[in-house]
């Protein structure tokens, strides 16, 4: 049971982004007696023996017996063979068939030796990143802290992730605005009608400004649409900054020529006289807000076939401030997910602030909580600090700020059993397993359900843990495993700093390069179909842009869809697909050392050789010809 630590959480990975290669190929050998080492004797001692040790690697200095003393040594020689680099050029090579085989042996043999003697080394201590944390509030609160995590300190990327702990590390500057942020979502995930007004801006990406913006009204382009939380009944103050457009809205003048901005709310058109500068009363809680400009060259009429309006203006940033003249904490969906209960008299409210607080604890940190235990005490205490300063929905406020700031909510903790020696392998619980599946999977806190299978003992079951997977997969949560993971795996947030230099290339392109890979992915990842389907897919997903600049035919629209690709097709799979190709570009040519470096490191998971010796590596230096 000890290998629970590391077999469970690296099986869930497998299961859950179905790149489980080694799985596969162990598989392929279930039964057999063991490796053979006939082919490692034919085809390697010849170099890697005692006296030439090619690579400092001597095989008759390594016992059959005991593959996992040298463990290291033995998954390097499996990535060695099923990346083809060895045995090297000009050597004797048997068939791929039986190098596949002899390492899907050693694998095998390696997992054998694993269960049996398990080291699952040790697991550092990893707090939330900006992206977890956000999430994590989201799934808490029924809040979107977005806004507000975007003025925390940004992470690094470690072997190129940033969830990897060697990266998150914490300094004063880091807990001062996380004890900011925690006080800020406390006050308007409640609705705090002390609140003073703030701003909040919301750049337009760049590029862009030449194609309608989808969830835009049609005959529109340029702008954005943002999900804003208004965290009070009140008058708010919308600022569009609209470079080069007309600052006048006039409803019937749609096909004059000019760009003129459009704001909308929730889907709703916002009629003023001056779209760029105005106020409105806009009711608490989550609104979509929305401004572009009108597309004259797109109205309905007689000038769709007089193509002669230029495209003029572009929006620069939506900026919006406020509340003024509050009136009401209003029925948000925060305050819905926050106040289970009410107090109707004042000797109801300690006993319903408990009972909030032991709910959202117990989401919170992720395990079940005792309504009189210590973690909710020690809540209970801010609230009565809170309550002392203004009521009920203070208390609940103050207790909320703590919680957020609390270790047990910032960092993913897995303790060491009571009993356990230092240094004694052991397995973790099912509540740890559970928030390092939710984590993965969803970048967020484990929802109700998978706590409460953790809490009875069974998630660790295969047939268990294999259904809480299958079922996270389906969920729209599972979409953080697509922007985070296969963003970061497969290079796509690269694409926001590359500037190729082919005048074909632009925002609209950009945007179709990454949602064709993400949506890759996804669907890959959701049937469970396998690493091979990524990276030879039948089919792709393109809108129009995107087709014609494959050259392919039949696509119209800026939506994307599934579509059928030819046998020979060279945009199947992850390789033919233009993000992956301008991700491992530079900006005036493709790269064939850096894709490669990419494929060979990221795809295949083997370290790059150095060059032999004797090969020139410094370029710098060219050999002129003499006139």
């Amino acid at each position: 049971m000890g290998i629970l630590a590391h077999v469970i959480h690296r099986n869930t990975l497998l299961i859950a982004s179905t790149l489980c290669v080694s799985q596969l190929m162990a598989q392929t050998v279930q039964g057999a007696a063991g490796p053979d080492w006939s082919v490692l004797e034919k085809y390697c001692v010849t170099c890697h023996n005692l006296d030439d040790q090619a690579g400092s690697l001597a095989f008759d200095l390594l016992a059959h017996e005991h593959l996992v003393s040298d463990d290291v040594v033995w998954e390097k020689v499996i990535r060695k063979l099923r990346t083809g680099m060895m045995p090297p050029a000009g050597k004797d090579r048997p068939p791929r068939a039986v190098l596949d085989g002899f390492a899907a042996q050693v694998g095998a043999a390696l997992d054998s030796e694993h269960a049996s003697a398990p080291n699952p080394g040790k697991e550092g201590l990893r707090r939330l990143n900006r992206e977890e944390y956000t999430n994590a509030i989201r799934d808490l609160l029924a809040f979107d802290a977005s806004a507000i995590v975007a003025t925390l300190p940004r992470e690094a990327a470690g072997a190129g992730f940033n969830n990897n702990v060697d990266v998150l590390s914490v300094s004063p500057t880091l807990i001062d605005a996380l004890a900011g942020a925690a006080m800020r979502i406390g006050r308007e995930a409640v609705g705090d009608l002390s609140l003073i007004p703030s701003q909040t801006i919301y750049p337009v990406p760049a590029g862009g400004q030449e194609t309608q913006i989808e969830g835009l009204p049609l005959g529109t382009r340029s702008g954005l649409l943002v999900t804003h939380n208004f965290p009070l009944d009140g008058q708010y103050e919308i600022l569009v900054n609209a470079r080069g457009a007309g600052g006048v809205f006039n409803n019937q003048a749609f096909c004059s020529g000019n760009s003129e901005v459009m704001v909308t709310l929730d889907g709703m058109l916002v009629k003023q006289d001056n779209p760029t500068r105005f106020q409105i009363p806009i009711p608490a809680g989550p609104h979509e807000v929305g401004v572009a400009l009108i597309d004259s060259r797109r109205c309905e009429g007689v000038n769709d076939f007089y193509d002669v309006f230029s495209r003029e203006g572009a929006i620069a940033s939506l900026q919006i401030n406020g509340p003024f003249e509050a009136k009401g904490a209003g029925n948000t969906p925060s305050r819905q997910a926050i106040f289970s209960c009410y107090p109707q008299a004042a000797s109801e409210e300690p006993g319903c602030a408990r009972d909030i607080l032991t709910k959202l604890a117990t989401a919170a940190y992720r395990r079940p909580l005792q309504s009189n235990g210590k973690e909710v005490a020690g809540l209970l205490s801010f609230f009565d600090k809170g309550k002392q300063l203004g009521g009920f929905e203070m208390g609940i406020q103050y207790a909320l700020s703590r919680m957020l700031m609390d270790p047990r909510f910032l960092y993913l903790i897995e303790q060491q059993p009571a009993g356990v020696s230092e240094g004694k392998v052991y397995a973790i619980s099912d509540i740890e397993l559970a928030s390092r599946l939710s984590f993965f999977l969803w970048s967020s806190i484990p929802d109700k359900e998978l706590r409460d299978v953790a809490a009875s003992g069974k998630l660790h079951e295969p047939a268990v843990l294999a259904q809480q997977v299958a079922r996270m997969q389906r969920d729209a949560r599972a979409d953080a495993l697509v922007h985070n993971f296969a963003g970061q795996w497969l290079r796509l947030r690269d694409l926001d700093d590359a500037l190729p230099q082919d005048p074909a290339f632009n925002a609209q392109l950009r945007k179709g390069f990454r949602q064709e890979t993400e949506l890759l992915f996804s669907d890959v990842m959701r049937q469970n179909l396998g690493l091979l389907k990524l990276l030879d897919s039948p089919y792709t997903w393109l809108n129009a842009k995107l087709a014609e600049h494959y050259g392919i035919a039949g696509v119209r629209g800026d939506y994307m869809r599934r579509v059928q690709l030819p046998e020979n097709s060279p945009r199947r799979g992850l390789l033919g697909q233009g993000s992956i190709l301008t991700a491992t570009s530079v900006a005036n040519r493709t790269s064939p050392v850096i894709r490669g470096s990419w494929i060979v490191e990221d795809l295949l998971g083997a370290p790059v050789p150095t060059p032999p010796p004797g090969v020139k590596t410094d370029l710098t230096q060219q050999n002129t010809p003499q006139c």
